[in-house]
């Protein structure tokens, strides 16, 4: 069988109505499941995203928040091989440092107080 090469010959398939209107209703609910469960697993996933990418963001700001009310000794743990991860551990070495330098400046003015003690004796 070469198939219809001349177009002189048709094969007609005849199905009932009510067949064709069951199969596209079939498919149609089937393509919108597809498509919303396909919608709510791309929502969730960005919604992980979102959330992971601005929890480290959201710890910075509250420790920047205890930082600011003069708690130096309060570090974030972030370990991320990213912006935020470079910024937290920049930020700990800053507080590291500026709670050295602070001790350095009580001492220097316990040191100046006694000194103007003793001079006025």
């Amino acid at each position: 069988m070469r198939g219809n090469t001349d177009g002189k010959w048709v094969v007609l398939l005849k199905l009932p109505k009510e067949h064709i209107k069951k199969k596209i209703a079939s498919q149609t609910r089937q393509f919108l499941l597809i498509g919303f469960l396909s919608i709510f697993a791309i929502s969730m996933a960005a919604l992980f995203l979102v959330n992971k990418a601005t929890g480290n963001i959201i710890r910075l700001v509250q420790l920047t928040d205890e930082v600011g009310r003069g708690n130096l000794d309060r570090r974030v743990n972030i370990n991320t091989n990213d912006e935020i991860g470079i910024l937290a551990k920049s930020f700990n070495e800053m507080l590291t440092n500026l709670k050295q330098t602070t001790a350095s400046k009580d001492e220097l003015l316990k040191e100046m107080q006694k000194r103007r003690r003793a001079e006025k004796y």
